[in-house]
């Protein structure tokens, strides 16, 4: 009897390692699986975020409205080589923050220059203000989910998309 317990236990282990195995295995490929999505957006939208986020940096330190225009037009060449359609969800919504921040910028840069040329018209620098923060924010948020501390190199390191889905159009 002593032989048949020991050899039950002996088998019950054995499975709990396979068990154990299969589920380290599961983990491990759904981790890869995460860190091969991060890669492939990461060089689907990479430049386009660049892109995007170069506006940004150029509005921080001043910028004419022709170069408002040009860096808009500029980033927008870029978001045209994405193929949106294929994006993952999670790349998706970095894309749409993306583009979002895109149409704010390219839309009071159209009105800037509107503005421009028509004698009765004052530019509304606050209104402006508040909108390139808020663009600001959202590419900062997708640039974030493409760099944000994450080692694709790490085995052990997960990639941390932004949750948010709703801002910015394709």
């Amino acid at each position: 009897m002593f032989v048949i317990g020991a050899a039950g236990v002996g088998i019950w282990r054995g499975v709990e390692a396979i068990i154990d195995y299969r589920q380290e295995a599961a983990a491990a490929a759904e981790v890869k699986a995460k860190q091969d999505a991060w890669r492939t957006c990461q060089k689907e939208i990479g430049d386009f975020v660049d892109a995007v986020y170069a506006i940004d940096s150029q509005l921080d330190v001043g910028v004419t409205n022709a170069e408002l225009r040009e860096a808009a037009g500029d980033a927008a060449v870029v978001r045209g080589t994405v193929q949106v359609y294929d994006l993952a969800d999670g790349c998706q919504t970095i894309y749409n923050l993306a583009s979002g921040a895109l149409a704010v910028y390219a839309s009071t840069a159209q009105e800037w220059n509107d503005c421009i040329t028509d004698w009765y018209c004052t530019v509304n620098t606050d209104d402006y203000q508040l909108q390139w923060a808020d663009a600001s924010s959202d590419i900062n948020e997708a640039r974030s989910g493409l760099t944000g501390g994450y080692d694709p190199d790490d085995p052990d390191a997960e990639p941390a998309f932004p949750g948010r889905t709703e801002t910015g159009s394709a």
